[in-house]
């Protein structure tokens, strides 16, 4: 009985975080074989061009690709898309730089110099950096926010950025990471244009597409609010209950999903080398305290795999919970969530 009281709190809590994930949520897209708006609110996406392509977990037809030189989605106007404080989460994948100049990931459309402006618009630059502008409706008035990290061609990332009116704050995080922030008392411009993906705006006072991204985009998501750093990490560690149909193709290092998740009494974890290496993996407990060491040595280049059994390092069952397992490997960190439930 006890066991299963507890197995109910964990599923109750992760609802609960699931719920808060939802709040405030305008538009979401998971681009699940379609460009609908899996929100509920009817924001559907019309496709010029973009194709579907594999997502980040190795699913065909789970993200959109952009070739770079027409394709985009657009989004019709709604007045929902221009609230005081917003918010966006995205994964993308580079497969090109610009040679000079922006690729436009996301913008609430419109002119950067002549009005109607865009008052919000996030870029990759042509040193591999993301940029977001949120725009005031006042002239000069306007938050730039810089990542820190160059973005690799080829590799997955997952970028969040918003404009908190409530405490007059900017922020841009990477994979879960806070990169920039500033803080600075503004009103959000508007405009009566859609939203669009994958391309901006000509600043001509023309509105002309243009300056098209090159590469993948998967699971967008546009909140009327900040997002704390909690909530921005859940969803970087989203957990993902079943297994890919296919590991992602790439030259770098890729970290899976365990599966089952959640599971009893085992899960593999599966991982991924470009390259022979010492590699460290660990079970850690919400306190930070470490569970079990299941990998602390050298291992080949290629697929590698490993099977938690739910017990610690004395070989007692770990309670039921929510767990992070850690791989450390040539001074990188990695981790992803797991639930065990007895």
């Amino acid at each position: 009985m006890k066991a299963g009281i507890r197995s109910l709190a964990i599923l109750l809590a992760l609802s609960g975080a699931f719920l808060a994930q939802s709040a405030g949520l305008i538009a979401h897209y998971p681009f699940k074989g379609n460009a609908e708006d899996a929100s509920g609110n009817g924001h559907h996406g019309i496709l010029h061009g973009a194709v579907l392509t594999t997502d980040r977990l190795g699913n065909a037809n789970h993200a959109y690709s952009f070739d770079g030189a027409d394709d985009y989605i657009d989004v019709p106007y709604d007045s929902s898309f221009y609230p005081p404080s917003l918010g966006a989460a995205v994964w993308i994948k580079v497969n090109s730089l610009p040679d000079s100049g922006e690729y436009y990931i996301l913008t609430t459309s419109g002119d950067r110099q002549t009005p109607p402006y865009d008052p919000f618009r996030l870029r990759l630059d042509s040193l591999g950096r993301i940029y977001a502008r949120f725009e005031g409706n006042t002239d000069s008035v306007h938050i730039n926010l810089f990542s820190n990290t160059p973005l690799s061609i080829g590799e997955w990332y997952f970028i969040t950025t918003y404009y908190d009116a409530l405490v007059s704050r900017g922020a841009i995080y990477v994979n879960g990471v806070k990169e920039d922030s500033t803080d600075r008392p503004m009103l959000l411009d508007k405009n009566t244009l859609g939203f669009r993906i994958g391309a901006g705006q000509a600043h001509n006072g023309n509105l002309t597409v243009n300056e098209f991204f090159h590469g993948a985009l998967d699971d967008i998501r546009i909140y009327n609010r900040g997002l704390p750093e909690e909530e921005i990490l859940e969803l970087y560690n989203e957990v993902v209950g079943i297994a890919p149909k296919h590991q992602p193709v790439t030259d770098g290092f890729v970290l899976s999903q365990n599966y089952p998740n959640p599971f009893n009494p085992e899960t593999t974890i599966r991982y991924r080398l470009p390259e022979a290496a010492n590699v460290t993996l660990k079970i850690i407990d919400p306190l930070g305290r470490t569970v079990r060491s299941l990998v602390n040595g050298y291992r080949l280049a290629g697929e590698n795999r490993v099977v938690w059994d739910g017990k610690d390092e004395w070989g007692n069952p770990a309670s039921s919970g929510v767990y992070i397992y850690t791989l450390e490997t040539n001074g990188k960190f990695y981790r992803k969530k797991m639930i065990l439930l007895r």
